[in-house]
C-alpha cells in the first residue's frame, strides 16, 4: 500500500491487467457474483496456485484470450490488493503469508518479472471485478 504526500489513506484496489490464456473472457464476465473464480487457476505458476493480475500490458500480452478471428482479449480489472506483501518466486503459497501479529494475512502477494513488471496475486475468488476487455489486433 502507498501513501501519498498529504497523508491520504493507502489505496486498496489497482487497475491491473490480465490475460485469460485459453479460458474464454466470457467465462469470467458473465459471473456477476465472483468474476474470476480460484477453481480456474493453474497449479503451475511462479507464486502458487492464485488469480494472476500484472500492471503492464505489454506484460499480459502473452497470456491473452485469441478469438476465432485471432484478435486478443485481454481485461483490465480492478483488483482487491488490500495490504500486500513482496515476494521471491515460490510455487508452494498457497495463501498470503501472516502478518507479523499472527492474527491476519496479508490480502496479496506480489511479486515482479524481468525486473520491470510488478504481478500481484490474490487466492481467493471475488477479489477482482472485470471493468473492461480490450480487444485487439497486432500489427504486423
Amino acid at each position: 500500500a502507498e501513501y501519498g504526500n498529504n497523508n491520504a489513506l493507502p489505496s486498496y484496489t489497482k487497475l491491473l491487467w490480465h490475460g485469460s490464456g485459453d479460458l474464454s473472457p466470457s467465462v469470467i464476465y458473465s459471473d456477476v457474483h465472483y468474476g474470476w473464480k480460484i477453481n480456474y487457476a493453474s497449479d503451475k505458476n511462479l507464486w502458487g496456485r492464485g488469480l494472476y493480475f500484472g500492471e503492464d500490458a505489454s506484460y499480459c500480452h502473452k497470456y491473452t484470450y485469441r478469438t476465432s478471428s485471432g484478435s486478443r482479449q485481454v481485461f483490465l480489472a480492478e483488483v482487491i490488493t488490500g495490504d500486500d506483501i513482496i515476494s521471491l518466486e515460490d510455487a508452494t503459497i498457497k495463501e498470503p503469508w501472516e502478518k507479523e501479529e499472527g492474527k491476519v494475512r496479508y490480502d496479496s502477494v506480489c511479486g515482479v518479472r524481468h525486473e520491470t513488471s510488478w504481478i500481484w496475486v490474490v487466492y481467493a475468488s471475488g477479489r477482482a471485478y472485470p471493468v473492461y476487455l480490450v480487444e485487439y489486433n497486432e500489427v504486423e
